[in-house]
């Protein structure tokens, strides 16, 4: 269990300028080695990014292990809402171990909508790159659980999924939502 980048337990990361040129927010994360559950970056427990204008990039790359979970960027009960025309970039590279070795997994916990979990863009394009690590049930995205990737005006949603073998390059189960323009 040596994640790279942590923001949990109700946590709030923000860009609070509304101007143009306003700050951006960039995790870049590394998962350690371990058993299991290196996660490069996990954003939960109601945890939340809000930007306006600032672009949101995240960089996850899941831990070495013997076991499994090692995932590039994980999402469960949490939020990244841009409200102006910020870009939201997630792009994952899952680690090695036995199984679930996602590059991007957004779900929720216990397969409820509450908390909303996911992605939320107003103006800003949202791109998410999951690449699947080693072993089985690896993909390069997976969104499930009551899940959402939505865009609410003129922005467009990429999702570009490339998994190992015979693992599913990008999957969507339990209510998951994408819509955009």
């Amino acid at each position: 269990n040596n994640g790279g980048i942590g923001v949990t337990g109700g946590a709030t990361i923000a860009s609070t300028s509304t101007a143009l040129d306003a700050g951006a927010i960039t995790l870049v994360g590394q998962g350690g080695s371990g058993t299991a559950d290196n996660v490069g970056i996990q954003v939960s427990g109601g945890s939340q990014i809000n930007t306006a204008n600032g672009n949101v990039r995240l960089t996850g790359t899941g831990g070495t292990a013997s076991g499994e979970t090692n995932i590039g960027i994980q999402m469960q009960a949490s939020l990244i809402n841009a409200t102006g025309t910020a870009t939201v970039t997630l792009d994952g590279i899952g680690g090695t171990g036995t199984q679930f070795n996602h590059g991007v997994n957004i779900r929720n916990v216990n397969d409820a909508a509450n908390p909303p979990t996911g992605v939320r863009s107003a103006q800003g394009n949202v791109t998410i790159t999951g690449t699947g690590g080693e072993g089985n049930n690896s993909r390069g995205i997976q969104l499930g659980a009551a899940s959402e990737v939505l865009t609410t005006g003129t922005a467009s949603i990429v999702l570009t999924g490339t998994a190992q073998g015979d693992n599913t390059d990008i999957l969507t189960f339990d209510a998951a939502i994408v819509t955009g323009k």
